[in-house]
C-alpha cells in the first residue's frame, strides 16, 4: 500500500501493541507516511511499510451507510445503495471469499475500503465516512 494512493478520510487498519488492529481514518498524507487518529484520541504516525488496507466486507459498507437491497438467495447475491452509487456484492458459499465491485457501467472490483472512497469520491462526488 502506497501513501501516494491514499487520502484524507480514507480508512487504514494498522497494528499497535497496546490497542491491537484498529482501523483508522487518515488525517495526513506525506510522500513516506500518514496519521491518523488512534481510539486513545492519540494521533499516530505511520510509516508506509507499516500501511496495510482494510478489507472490504457487507458490513463494512452498511457502516458506510449504504442501505442493502435486491438479496438474491440463489446466486448470494446483494446490492447496496448510497444515493446514486450502487455496489454488488457475490458471496461464494462453498470457500466463503465475496466479490465486490462497483456498478459504473460495467463493474469495478473492489478489494479495500479506501479504493472504494476513493472511487466513489471522483465519480460521483460523496465522502464515505464511517457511521
Amino acid at each position: 500500500m502506497k501513501c501516494k494512493d491514499l487520502r484524507l478520510g480514507n480508512y487504514i487498519r494498522y497494528f499497535d501493541e497496546e490497542i491491537g488492529y484498529q482501523n483508522l481514518s487518515i488525517i495526513s498524507v506525506d510522500e513516506s507516511y500518514v496519521m491518523c487518529w488512534d481510539k486513545n484520541e492519540e494521533i499516530e504516525t505511520i510509516e508506509e511499510s507499516d500501511l496495510e488496507p482494510v478489507k472490504i466486507t457487507q458490513d463494512f459498507l452498511l457502516n458506510l451507510g449504504f442501505d442493502e437491497f435486491g438479496i438474491d438467495p440463489v446466486y448470494n447475491h446483494f446490492r447496496f445503495e448510497l444515493d446514486d452509487v450502487i455496489v454488488h456484492s457475490f458471496k461464494e458459499v462453498h470457500n466463503l471469499s465475496e466479490q465486490i465491485y462497483l456498478d459504473f457501467g460495467s463493474g469495478i472490483d473492489i478489494d479495500y475500503v479506501h479504493e472504494l472512497q476513493n472511487l466513489v469520491y471522483f465519480i460521483y462526488g460523496i465522502e464515505l465516512k464511517f457511521k
